[in-house]
């Protein structure tokens, strides 16, 4: 259990907290979390849902090779983040470092996805995994890059970054000990955290980058409620992880 909550706090946090450092030089630190399993919960996991399952149309032999796939792609994040110093050991890495962690995370993803889905599955799971990672995504550099964000947009989202990562510094300090209740409040309070600065975000885009967003958010697809942290179909739960609340609008 407490592999597996360190886990779901790691994912969460560097949703949040992280997502900066996948840009070169970022040290800011939904919302990875960066791409993938990082974004709020996006990639493979995100296959753990049947609606995205069932919107993905995947296949009776994808379904039985998903499970898996998912316990390679844990056991895989789980000797990164030991050899990394453990699932907290991020709120202490250098900028460099918190980006080379991220980039094995993503190719952890990206593998597993690519090695189950087809090309057109891939492209849609993409669409979903940012659309629950909101206007987050924005300081990823790939999303950064496809939306021609200038230097100062650049400079403002990692500035609100930043922000967010010193409001919830020590946010998890003791939540392994913590009681189901206690985590979900503490979830709670991220979310909503999260939420905020993904307005923030939302807000530095120009018509046409909105645009470009729209697009590469594809059409809207709602996700299952998500459930209590750490209790059945919570993260820290082994079942299925629901679904985030939605984007701030943009």
């Amino acid at each position: 259990m407490k592999v597996r909550f360190g886990l779901a706090v790691a994912a969460t946090a560097l949703s949040v907290s992280l997502a900066a450092s996948a840009q070169p030089g970022g040290g800011g630190g939904r919302g990875q979390r960066g791409g993938g399993m990082f974004g709020g919960g996006g990639g493979l996991m995100l296959l753990r849902s049947p609606e995205v399952q069932k919107e993905l149309k995947m296949t009776p032999p994808q379904l039985e090779k998903l499970e898996t796939a998912q316990a390679t792609m844990q056991e895989t994040i789980q000797k990164i983040m030991q050899d990394a110093g453990g699932p907290m050991a991020f709120r202490d890495m250098t900028p460099e470092d918190r980006t080379k962690f991220m980039a094995q995370m993503q190719a952890v993803q990206a593998k597993a996805t690519s090695d189950l889905l087809d090309t057109t599955q891939q492209a849609r799971l993409k669409q979903l995994s940012l659309q629950q990672e909101g206007p987050n995504a924005l300081a990823r550099k790939d999303v950064a890059d496809q939306l021609k964000l200038t230097a100062d947009q650049r400079k403002a989202i990692e500035d609100a970054n930043r922000a967010a990562q010193e409001e919830q510094r020590g946010f998890f300090q003791g939540l392994q000990n913590a009681t189901p209740e206690e985590r979900q409040q503490a979830m709670a309070k991220m979310q909503t955290m999260r939420t905020a600065t993904g307005a923030k975000l939302a807000a530095l885009l120009s018509p046409d980058q909105k645009r470009v967003w729209d697009a590469m958010l594809g059409a809207k697809f709602t996700f299952p409620p998500q459930r209590g942290f750490g209790g059945p179909g919570g993260p820290g739960g082994g079942r299925r992880p629901g679904g985030a609340p939605p984007p701030p609008p943009v």
